[in-house]
């Protein structure tokens, strides 16, 4: 989180700072407690190898939290800040989650969202976006395409390419996390980072 300025507002101080390249101008006191929150969270994951990534995909998604509804000169308050806290959670609740490994997942979010899956692509991701969405092997969305394109059902390429188009790719671990209906806070995009980290540096080696 990058501080750019200090000015006056209405009387109230305000500080404009950039989350994950996006502009926000915030309340000082709103901009204390993501302070805090982020700090805290840098502590929580001082041991992690992978904590850069997942302090970057955090910041990110608050980007994202407060860009809803986003207007002109908005000043972001405290309550949107606790609001952000409350759906990514605490690093006191991602320690008893921790210890909780038997227990359901927390906030699970049924509303899956449907995105191109560019990291388990043949040619643009469609179909195994189209799996993670209907919860089913990739395999088998890839075979039906192939089938529908050697049979003469029409349009089966066109709808491949308009789906290539109009479906937007996953590129933050928060898509990826949406793409199979988890909700996304601090333990979900810890648990993505983990497990897609090693898949990356191994392509970087190879």
């Amino acid at each position: 989180m990058q501080l750019q300025k200090l000015e006056t507002y209405n009387m109230n101080t305000t500080k404009d700072i950039h989350l994950s390249h996006t502009k926000f101008t915030m309340d000082e006191e709103a901009y204390k407690v993501l302070k805090a929150y982020l700090n805290n969270l840098s502590v929580a994951f001082s041991s992690n190898s992978s904590k850069n990534e997942i302090l970057e995909d955090i910041e990110s998604h608050i980007a994202e939290l407060f860009s809803t509804n986003n207007t002109v000169n908005r000043v972001i308050s405290v309550s949107e800040v606790n609001n952000a806290i409350k759906v990514l959670g605490t690093p006191e609740e991602l320690s008893e989650d921790e210890n909780e490994q038997d227990t359901p997942t927390k906030n699970t979010n049924t509303n899956k969202k449907l995105f191109r899956d560019i990291n388990d692509s043949y040619v643009g991701g469609v179909a195994s976006g189209l799996a993670n969405y209907f919860g089913i092997s990739p395999a088998w969305i890839r075979i039906l395409f192939i089938l529908f394109f050697f049979l003469p059902i029409p349009f089966t390429t066109l709808a491949y390419i308009i789906l290539w188009i109009v479906v937007p790719p996953a590129k933050t671990s928060a898509d990826k996390i949406r793409m199979t209906g988890e909700a996304v806070n601090v333990a979900s995009i810890k648990n993505k980072i983990e497990s897609v980290l090693p898949e990356i540096e191994k392509e970087i080696l190879d």
